[in-house]
């Protein structure tokens, strides 16, 4: 499995690569903080791998919303899953999200352990190792 963080705020970027590796070390983490370049590194992937994408909207150059657009016509043969992480409270940003096929939710920002448990987004199909968060584990 891949996974990506595309958002142009490195440090939500580096805040979500350290959740993540918190509760499942091995799994490797790709960030962008430009949507091409994510889109670039897409063009690469095998048409198998299953690909996790946390995704922002509000973002410089390409938005999260034409990056969504791109995806779903240029790369419906991977086997995409998307996520939109964003500070937006605006009930039609959900709306319009949860409207391409492959968003599976819209999350309010930041991840959190919990929140990634509870989704169970990266224990779908590999048995990474589980380290507890220690607030859970009380």
């Amino acid at each position: 499995m891949k996974l990506l963080l595309v958002d142009d705020d490195k440090v939500i970027n580096i805040i979500h690569q350290k959740i993540i590796k918190q509760l499942y070390p091995r799994q490797a983490i790709h960030a962008f903080s430009e949507g091409l370049k994510a889109l670039k590194y897409l063009e690469t992937l095998k048409v198998h791998e299953r690909i996790v994408i946390f995704l922002d909207l509000n973002m410089p150059i390409i938005s999260g919303w034409e990056f969504l657009k791109r995806l779903q016509d240029s790369f419906y043969h991977l086997r995409i899953e998307v996520y939109v992480v964003s500070s937006s409270v605006a009930s039609g940003d959900r709306r319009q999200a949860l409207k391409f096929p492959i968003v599976k939710s819209f999350i309010s920002k930041p991840l959190t352990p919990l929140l990634l448990k509870q989704l169970a987004i990266l224990e779908k199909e590999t048995k990474l190792s589980h380290i507890p968060c220690p607030k859970e584990s009380r």
